[in-house]
């Protein structure tokens, strides 16, 4: 990855980071991202990750992770954090609720 340790994309553009790792046998890669509320979302297994049409959810930090198996045994080594800030026009997202209702009633007439 690059030196710089602050990226910022826009709204409905693509974004590529890109890991790189050295090891025989070759690593695999896997990248994670740290969103604002402190999940922690595994985004992609390949060398580059490619973000297309970036929205607000991939604001975050992201660290690549590279996996190698030497003697039957993982080991892995893992990049600094990458902080990503998306820029652009607001955007309204609707959320619909599940929402249902039953009701009943029961009753009994004197006879």
């Amino acid at each position: 990855m690059g030196p710089s340790k602050r990226v910022t994309a826009k709204v409905g553009k693509d974004l590529i980071l890109t890991c790189e790792a050295e090891g025989n046998p070759a690593p695999r890669y896997q990248w994670l991202q740290r969103t604002e509320s402190h999940q922690v979302l595994v985004r992609g297994y390949e060398r580059d990750l490619v973000i297309s049409d970036a929205d607000y959810d991939h604001q975050g930090e992201f660290v690549c992770k590279a996996i190698a198996e030497i003697a039957g045994e993982e080991r892995s080594v893992q990049s600094e954090a990458i902080r990503v800030d998306v820029e652009g026009e607001p955007r309204v997202v609707a959320r619909r609720r599940a929402s249902s209702s039953t009701s009943a009633s029961a009753y009994s007439a004197p006879r």
